[in-house]
């Protein structure tokens, strides 16, 4: 859509840089990997993972696992989805303030993508408001990536990601929550159609 800012593979790629550096570092910790030189004063620390075939290997992982979200979806079947579902649970824990199924990273704007992103980075009164589903996919590193709008606020579009921990408990957790468009040459124009579609029941559901 011409009108969104960006999609979300920036927001993935700068979530898995994170993840990534953490899991190095963690190698690093528990392998023991570092090399002292001059005396201890400066610390060098060399690394032989190919973050790119991180990178593939997850992609290829989660190409070969069933589909988070169905194909060509109705309405009901988006807004019963678990991953869509816990949104909402995690916007109410987050205006609760006990930010339950959230994950820091959704938290605050991080610095690798050029997306204003983070829940405090935007006022409270978008997540007072239900919210409809624009679109909505399988994430390409796991989990389901949708743009949101809120029915009360619908100036921005928002970009979230939900991943599911692996275990017995369904445990869901929003990792990123981004702002995704309108570009400002659109953005009143995109604002005024998705205030008309909503007031002629276009969308006839909502979180």
């Amino acid at each position: 859509m011409k009108w969104l800012a960006h999609n979300y593979t920036s927001v993935i790629i700068g979530a898995m840089i994170v993840v990534t550096i953490f899991l190095i570092l963690y190698i690093y910790v528990i392998g023991g990997n570092f090399n002292f030189s001059d005396g201890g004063d400066n610390l060098s620390m060399t690394s032989t993972i190919d973050v790119n075939a991180v990178y593939e290997a997850i992609r290829q992982a989660e190409s070969e696992r069933s589909s988070r979200i169905e194909e060509s979806p109705s309405e009901e079947q988006i807004y019963s989805n678990p991953y869509i579902k816990h949104v909402r649970t995690a916007l109410n824990g987050y205006l609760d303030g006990i930010n339950a199924g959230i994950e820091e990273m959704a938290l605050n704007n991080f610095n690798n993508t050029d997306l204003n992103c983070g829940l405090n980075s935007f006022d409270k009164a978008y997540y007072k408001s239900k919210f409809i589903v624009l679109t909505v996919e399988d994430g390409e590193l796991g989990g389901v990536a949708a743009d949101i709008v809120f029915v009360d606020r619908p100036d921005t579009i928002f970009l979230v990601m939900i991943y599911r921990y692996a275990g017995e408990d369904d445990e869901y957790v929003l990792r990123s929550f981004c702002a995704n468009g309108p570009k400002a040459e659109y953005k009143k124009e995109i604002s005024d159609v998705i205030r008309t579609m909503i007031k002629d029941g276009t969308f006839r559901y909502s979180l």
